[in-house]
């Protein structure tokens, strides 16, 4: 598996409790996307996908992973820099962050991969 390791600075905030929240959140929100998608037709499920991703700051896909101790990871779809900055600055509440159930790990690189960051060189 090709699945990156958060930085040591965001895996010590994973066992604070007011990021247990921040991390609760975004399993609330994959949930309500999840929701979204069943209530919306499938041919529509690319336009509703660009849409999320494009209105959020911060966008994680959650994907089931029986080897993690909560049975499920994430990897960050798109905002690396906005992540950085909450970090830094520990203000969770200024940015609109989602979750998005992907199916596996890859579904979720292959979003980043279209969402995600565009790094300039």
């Amino acid at each position: 598996m090709h699945y990156i390791e958060p930085s040591p600075n965001v895996a010590a905030l994973s066992s604070d409790p007011v990021w247990k929240d921040f991390w609760g959140a975004i399993g609330a929100s994959a949930l309500l996307n999840k929701a979204k998608f069943a209530r919306t037709p499938e041919k529509k499920h690319a336009k509703l996908l660009k849409k999320i991703i494009s209105q959020a700051d911060i966008v994680f896909g959650l994907f089931e992973d029986p080897d993690h101790p909560n049975s499920y990871d994430i990897s960050l779809i798109k905002g690396s820099r906005m992540l950085a900055e909450v970090v830094r600055s520990g203000n969770k509440g200024a940015f609109n962050v989602q979750g998005i159930h992907c199916r596996e790990l890859a579904e979720a690189l292959a979003m980043n991969h279209v969402f995600g960051d565009k790094l300039s060189i």
